[in-house]
């Protein structure tokens, strides 16, 4: 899946079957994020997160992690992950 640098991008993660709910975090490779919106949806079975997020040019070739973990067992947790594609349009001017 392709993002534009420096354009808003909206992911989505969902999670089913976690006794007590997930709790679903977002990751680029190993660097949590933090100040990010998202708005995350919980029916009691399912959990889903909806991450927007303005990808860069330096995120190219990196990967965007969704994880789902339980708070009642520890260190454990499952995760989906997404190879980040990030085009960029430059606009170069020449001088003569």
């Amino acid at each position: 899946m392709p993002f534009s640098a420096d354009r808003l991008a909206e992911v989505r993660c969902k999670s089913s079957g976690s006794h007590p709910s997930a709790q679903l975090t977002w990751w680029i490779d190993e660097a949590k994020l933090t100040n990010i919106n998202v708005s995350v949806k919980d029916d009691g079975n399912t959990t889903q997160s909806v991450l927007w997020f303005i990808p860069s040019f330096n995120d190219n070739g990196k990967y965007l992690i969704c994880r789902s973990s339980n708070v009642r067992q520890n260190n454990s947790h499952l995760e989906d992950r997404l190879l980040l594609n990030i085009y960029c349009n430059y606009t170069f001017k020449h001088f003569f």
